[in-house]
């Protein structure tokens, strides 16, 4: 078990490096894996708080709001007082951002097929099938 641990964290690494450099390099987002995915949340769910968001990034508030602060520069979140309580801010997507987010999952899904496309069909369903049996 423990050598085909080592194999799986090699292995894990250097996919997750080498999709990540793909990812970066192809896109031409200008947005950060982290704020890829508070987009992608926001997309989900409609709204969270800084706090909230912090708590899913498992990071401090005060690093979500430098990522929340470049993305509202460039208009894809909008932030928004809770008409109940006004101390609380509410963070969304704009429509610019869902936009954005759409094009970043097309170049995202380029990179990826481009990738998986190594993989016989056969290989490729056992791939997804393991996948899915761990997220269980």
């Amino acid at each position: 078990m423990d050598s085909y641990l080592e194999r799986l964290q090699n292995a894990y690494e250097t996919t997750v490096r080498k999709l990540g450099n793909d990812l970066l390099s192809r896109s031409e987002l200008g947005v950060t894996r982290s704020q890829y995915y508070i987009l992608y949340l926001l997309s989900k769910q409609g709204f969270f708080t800084v706090s909230d968001l912090a708590e899913k990034l498992e990071v401090k508030p005060s690093a979500v709001t430098v990522m929340i602060d470049r993305l509202y520069k460039i208009n894809l979140v909008k932030r928004d007082r809770d008409e109940s309580d006004r101390r609380i801010v509410k963070i969304g997507i704009t429509s610019e951002g869902i936009q954005f987010l759409e094009r970043a999952k097309l170049k995202r899904n380029a990179v990826l097929k481009d990738h998986l496309s190594r993989l016989d069909d056969e290989e490729l369903q056992s791939f997804v099938a393991i996948f899915e049996k761990i997220a269980k």
